[in-house]
């Protein structure tokens, strides 16, 4: 198989409906930490 001249990247923005220390999102920071150290 040949060189790959390329990547395949994807980027995906949203509002949070609540600040990050909020209860509605403790879920949500939970899995921050897990997900940014798999990119």
């Amino acid at each position: 198989m040949g060189r790959v001249l390329f990547e395949l990247a994807q980027v995906n923005i949203a509002r949070l409906v609540a600040p990050l220390d909020d209860p509605q999102l403790v879920d949500f920071v939970a899995a921050l930490e897990p997900v940014n150290a798999a990119a």
